[in-house]
């Protein structure tokens, strides 16, 4: 897939040469090209017509791409989804101007067809969605029975043996991603609720672009239904008033659509890519072209306005994000000769300067005897699904789940703890971890930070609670005992448990030995109540945004709805000195202090 974006990729190499820090910029820009190729197509089919309509269309539709966050978003991806995207309008509005042509031109299609593979599978769907109306159109008025006989047990036959066909096709034609497949083993992915959720949220993500979770912003949502309320209404009214628009330029991008969530996704094997919002972007044309014939109705317009209004309001939410920042990262690390160990190499040598110590995660041997023969080391990490242990419905794409991938972070840490290693610094904007390590050879003390799984990806580090800087959080479990000072912010993880509101899970030590069992505050709040718990009386010191998480494979108490982050500061240090869980249900998160 994307062979025009890899021969345009090769020319930029051969200009700009190979790919760094310093002129990825350039290369990204890519995206730019092929959008402005569209511009270029609409600005040339807009001076040759003398339809009314259609000029107002390229206008409606020059404005649209410029500020839809979607668009945008797209093709600031050094991928070729910018190229896919480009062409699915084309190809949309080159089939809605030549309904006609089809059976004069068939191998034109077909011809199409069978490179569009070479673009991306969304226009292979697309074209295939075009063929497959209209033949069955042609197949219809002709009333060619036999071939219809054919064609339906040829269906069946498929329909059948479709778990065998899926292997087949992905062993030959995607060798590298497919070893763990097996004809005698066929597992699919299955129909859920995610199955139904998804085309939804697609068209969501089409709009406001995915930067914006569907009940983060509760105005968005109803803006949206009342959008998708007002399309259908549309869409209806025209397949009424002319029902060849249905079968020309409806239907070919609604079936290819909903088979990619219906159809493509629950017969998918374990290791198979999960459908995005990008696979079909092919719908994005049609919902311009529906937003356009909008204007023809009295409410058009200010539904237009709204559309609009929503676009830039979710573009500024797409820049005031905060993203990880590889600034950061180089900051942090004040010494080049430092030895990295990382599960990204590639992008630790593109965004930092190339040394020859960058160590894989999974290189045991050498870590150990850089952690014998060093004083200082940097842990880097990118790939979320490691920070917990995933199982396979939880990771599908992994094709095994996440916990050879978790036992080897922690063996990392294992490894960090036997040499000595404390954290010096560190900056975490999920999913990037980094953390500065050195080796305190005068105490058997271990303060090595808690890698947070995405639960917690709003929290970011540092962050600065009374002038303190935190620089990391360590995770006790049941047990441990932490230390108490003027400096102990913290908060309580619950595991899941539902009665931790009235039971005594925390035992407090006076510094002559007496002891006090505690409860937990009282929470009601769904997300909360699991995640962000104190002790019962302790204040709250600092508090963040906790945003949705768009998805039912790794959802958790209250992942789907805003909530906020809490952490707490113990109140009465002077009069004890250790605390521990003692409920096996109860975690004790505590923030480490930068030493000063």
């Amino acid at each position: 897939m994307g062979l025009p974006f890899s021969i345009f990729t090769k020319f930029q190499i051969e200009i700009l040469g190979p790919l760094t820090r310093d002129n990825f910029i350039y290369f990204k820009a890519q995206g730019l090209f092929w959008i402005g190729v569209l511009f270029l197509v609409l600005t040339q089919v807009y001076k040759k017509s003398k339809n009314k309509n259609t000029k107002s269309l390229i206008i409606y539709l020059v404005l649209f791409l410029s500020l839809n966050p979607f668009v945008i978003e797209v093709n600031q991806f050094f991928r070729y989804y910018s190229l896919s995207l480009v062409t699915c309008f084309l190809v949309y509005f080159y089939n809605s101007n030549n309904k006609n042509l089809f059976e004069q031109n068939r191998w034109k299609f077909y011809t199409f067809l069978i490179l569009s593979p070479l673009i991306h599978f969304s226009v292979f769907l697309q074209t295939a969605g075009i063929i497959f109306v209209k033949e069955s159109t042609l197949l219809i008025r002709d009333r060619d029975w036999v071939f219809k006989g054919f064609l339906i047990m040829m269906i069946c036959l498929i329909l059948i043996k479709m778990d065998v066909i899926f292997v087949f096709l992905y062993k030959n034609l995607m060798p590298l991603y497919s070893d763990h497949l097996s004809y005698d083993d066929i597992i699919h992915r299955g129909f859920g609720l995610r199955t139904i959720l998804k085309p939804i949220h697609a068209i969501f993500v089409f709009l406001f672009g995915i930067e914006v979770a569907p009940t983060e912003e509760i105005p968005l949502l109803f803006i949206f239904i009342f959008i998708c309320l007002v399309l259908i209404y549309i869409l209806i009214d025209q397949c009424r008033n002319n029902k060849t628009v249905l079968l020309d330029l409806f239907l070919p991008v609604i079936i290819p659509f909903l088979a990619i969530f219906f159809i493509l996704e629950p017969i998918s094997l374990p290791g198979t890519v999960q459908p995005e919002p990008k696979h079909g972007v092919f719908l994005l044309p049609m919902i311009a072209h529906l937003l356009f014939n909008c204007n023809k109705y009295r409410f058009g317009k200010f539904l237009n306005i709204l559309v609009f209004s929503s676009f830039l309001y979710s573009d500024y939410r797409m820049i005031e994000k905060e993203y990880p920042n590889w600034h950061s990262v180089r900051n942090l690390i004040e010494s080049n000769n430092n030895y990295i160990i990382s599960d990204k190499q590639a992008n630790v040598n593109l965004n930092l300067p190339k040394k020859n110590n960058v160590i894989r995660l999974d290189d045991k041997d050498k870590i150990k005897k850089v952690l014998e023969e060093n004083d200082t080391v940097i842990v880097l990490l990118e790939s979320w699904g490691s920070y917990q242990s995933l199982n396979l419905n939880q990771k599908w794409n992994s094709a095994k789940g996440t916990s050879f991938e978790f036992s080897i972070m922690n063996s990392m840490i294992n490894n960090l703890k036997e040499h000595n290693f404390n954290i010096f610094d560190g900056y975490s904007v999920f999913p990037l971890h980094c953390y500065l390590f050195f080796k305190d050879r005068k105490t058997f003390s271990h303060n090595i930070p808690w890698i947070y799984d995405i639960k917690y990806k709003d929290l970011k580090i540092p962050l600065y609670i009374e002038g303190n800087k935190v620089i990391g959080f360590n995770k006790f479990i049941e047990g441990q005992e932490v230390s108490i000072d003027s400096l102990t912010y913290y908060f309580i993880q619950t595991n899941n448990f539902p009665y931790a509101n009235n039971q005594k899970v925390i035992r407090l030590k006076i510094k002559n030995g007496i002891e006090e069992d505690v409860s937990l505050d009282i929470e009601d709040d769904s997300h909360r109540k699991y995640f962000y718990r104190s002790i019962l009386g302790n204040e709250e010191i600092y508090s963040f945004k906790k945003s949705p998480l768009v998805s039912s494979s790794l959802k958790h108490p209250g992942s789907m709805f805003n909530s906020h982050g809490s952490i707490y500061k113990f109140s009465e240090y002077s009069r004890f000195n250790k605390m521990r869980s003692i409920s096996k249900n109860i975690n004790i998160i505590l923030a480490i202090i930068e030493e000063k």
